[in-house]
């Protein structure tokens, strides 16, 4: 058996909990999802269903290669050759409420009841984390240290798991509002073994981020992920994405208030486009306030007389933290390649009377608007 295990540090609070959805727990299934979604968006130039070649052969598409790495069920069920495992769970600190650590106010509602509102300085944040704020959900605190190894006999499976792993650690997270800048790691590898080390280790020198000590070098790094590859268009992507780089703060609060501000006060300025502010990702509800109409935006395509709804898109954005060097934290915004819907599909309500073809340039102004040339955080930007 080949094992490689990494000693993973949170470097933005995590949100995963377990069955009273409330207390944060740790688990194998988690960390398996978000690698199968990484890997996936690794592989864009791969159709999604297999393709039968003028030769008669038929080449694998994405299914069929995410099964034999990560397992399936249904109809051709197996087993993943790839083993998961989580170890030192009790270095995890855990906290109740985030509002331990974000600077906020107390006011009282006209009942007399008190409520929380955050400081100006982190309006961004609570703005990225509004739903766990919200519920007062427990999560595991930054600085927190986890152990997480990968195993597998199979070679080429184990590879593909680790530059999965790779992908989740510089563009993505573990559990909720990782699109929105929470679960952020960073990882060292502690022990190798087996025969892996000969095999792999190109794809192991990439997690080492104590080596990242500005921008450039971390637009160096990343540049490693990107690909001239076309890509097939129909899932979100690395291949033709667009990622946005910024100079490092002290701390994930400040690195991550960097994006989160900007991104609250666009956000707010757009909110009446109701047709419009789906392309970050739905469903998104409308209170109709101040004269709108109140609406719950979704997806959907009429065909005779029958409406098929299409409920839930994640965000093609995505706002990270990532750790370099000491305390350099840097601000990355991702925005993925991909179509945001299947063919056919419109933005509508679940009426289908509001409804609007989709397109990004909502999210194209907000990078303009926010991060053009001259302002106080103009990025790097990789392509």
């Amino acid at each position: 058996m080949n094992t490689i295990t990494f000693e993973c540090e949170i470097i933005t609070p995590m949100f995963l909990s377990g069955a009273d959805g409330q207390k944060p727990e740790l688990r194998e299934p988690s960390i398996k999802g978000a690698l199968r979604f990484w890997w996936r968006a690794m592989h864009g130039h791969l159709t999604i269903e297999d393709v039968k070649m003028p030769n008669d052969e038929m080449q694998n598409g994405l299914r069929t290669q995410e099964t034999e790495i990560f397992g399936g069920g249904v109809e051709n069920a197996r087993r993943s050759q790839v083993i998961i495992r989580i170890k030192q769970r009790g270095l995890l600190r855990e906290e109740n409420t985030l509002w331990e650590e974000i600077p906020h106010d107390i006011r009282y509602n006209k009942k007399g009841e008190p409520y929380n509102v955050p400081k100006s300085g982190v309006a961004g944040i609570h703005y990225l984390f509004y739903s766990v704020f919200m519920n007062e959900r427990g999560y595991f605190k930054a600085g927190s240290t986890f152990e997480l190894s990968l195993s597998s006999r199979n070679l080429y499976a184990l590879k593909e798991a680790i530059n999965a792993f790779s992908s989740l650690v510089y563009f993505g997270g573990i559990g909720s509002r990782t699109r929105r800048g929470a679960g952020s790691i960073s990882v060292s590898i502690k022990k190798i073994e087996g025969s892996a080390i000969s095999v792999l280790s190109d794809a192991l020198k990439i997690f080492d981020t104590r080596l990242i000590n500005n921008k450039t070098d971390l637009v160096l790094r990343l540049n490693s992920f990107t690909t001239s590859i076309s890509a097939n268009g129909k899932y979100s992507t690395l291949n033709g994405a667009k990622i946005y780089v910024f100079n490092h703060s002290d701390n994930w609060k400040k690195a991550l208030e960097t994006l989160g501000g900007p991104f609250k006060d666009y956000r707010f300025s757009v909110n009446g486009d109701v047709t419009d502010t789906p392309n970050f990702g739905f469903p998104i509800n409308h209170s109709g306030r101040n004269g709108g109409r109140k609406s719950m935006m979704i997806a959907g395509k009429q065909l005779a007389n029958k409406l098929t709804l299409l409920e839930r898109r994640a965000s093609p954005v995505i706002i990270k933290v990532i750790k370099g060097n000491e305390d350099r934290y840097f601000p990355v915004f991702i925005w993925l390649s991909g179509e945001l819907l299947p063919d056919g599909y419109k933005i509508m309500d679940k009426t289908g009377i509001q409804n609007k073809v989709p397109s990004d340039i909502i999210i194209q102004k907000f990078l303009d608007s926010k991060f053009g040339g001259g302002k106080m955080y103009t990025p790097d930007i990789i392509f």
